[in-house]
């Protein structure tokens, strides 16, 4: 291969016609012969580096560089680096149409609601996530409460910038789902189990201290000591954590909790048996 060829595709990972204008030629001969691949506009790649996610990045904004990264695209380059990204999503109110690998959005990203993080613009995390609930719902929120990128306050910010999108009451059912501030689908899915028996006095991810040791409790009445745990089937991803669930579990009960556990076959149940065990606690 060409070495100017070669040596800007080790430093860049792509070539441009713009910055190789002499070597046009010569690029549409690699093409043709396999040895290069189309990535976006006038860009071009190696077969196995063109479908890159960092290529793909880096060739979106030399091609449109005043565009935005939205969506799952803005999460991965931010605060949920292993989010899984099918094609590179940007926004730019110009851009033509996108090609394979990309998804161009005609819109603009209001000023407040777009950050710079040393090489791109993004959508800034609440409007991220906001975008994430058109493909992901809740766990989109849920993802980013956990991770503390974002608050509730942020959202509704955000929402209220963007009123006039399309989708903005869906967005805002969910955003009023997640006001306990769910960790999970299995909890959001609890809270709203809970609301509508109006079972009062319950809070999502209660902390309870025993002889010194911080646990988290998922759903909790402080008051009468009940406890309810819910956990899907993915929701222990290491040893050390189903093994850590336990011992936290065997310290609440000694401390004279009742603790509940639920599953998403057996959530189902929580209503009834939350009532069940206020109803018990209150006879003693």
């Amino acid at each position: 291969m060409n070495e100017e060829i070669q040596q800007e595709l080790e430093r860049a990972g792509y070539i441009s016609r713009t910055s190789l204008p002499k070597l046009a030629r010569v690029i549409d001969r690699y093409v043709a012969g396999g040895q290069l691949e189309r990535v976006l506009g006038g860009c071009y790649s190696t077969p196995e580096a063109a479908t890159s996610f960092e290529v793909r990045v880096a060739v979106a904004r030399e091609v449109c560089p005043n565009a935005v990264f939205v969506r799952d695209t803005a999460a991965k380059l931010s605060w949920w680096p292993e989010l899984a990204v099918d094609a590179v999503q940007f926004a730019d109110p110009t851009s033509a149409r996108a090609q394979k690998g990309f998804s161009v959005e005609r819109r603009a990203v209001p000023a407040e609601l777009k950050a710079w993080n040393g090489e791109h613009f993004l959508s800034d995390p609440a409007l991220t996530v906001l975008d994430l609930t058109d493909t992901l719902g809740g766990e989109a929120i849920d993802q980013a409460l956990r991770r503390g990128v974002v608050t509730l306050e942020d959202l509704h910010d955000a929402l209220a910038v963007t009123g006039r999108r399309r989708g903005n009451k869906e967005r805002a059912r969910l955003l009023a789902e997640s006001r306990a501030e769910p960790w999970s689908e299995l909890e959001r899915e609890a809270h709203v189990l809970l609301r509508q028996i109006h079972l009062p006095e319950w809070v999502a991810n209660h902390p309870v201290e025993i002889e010194g040791k911080l646990y988290f409790v998922d759903l909790a009445i402080p008051e009468l000591a009940i406890a309810a745990e819910v956990d899907g089937w993915q929701h222990h991803k290491s040893h050390e954590a189903f093994i850590s669930d336990r011992i936290k579990w065997n310290e609440l009960a000694l401390a004279g909790w009742t603790v509940l556990h639920f599953t998403a076959t057996t959530l189902k149940d929580l209503a009834a048996q939350m009532k069940a065990a206020v109803a018990m606690r209150k006879a003693r």
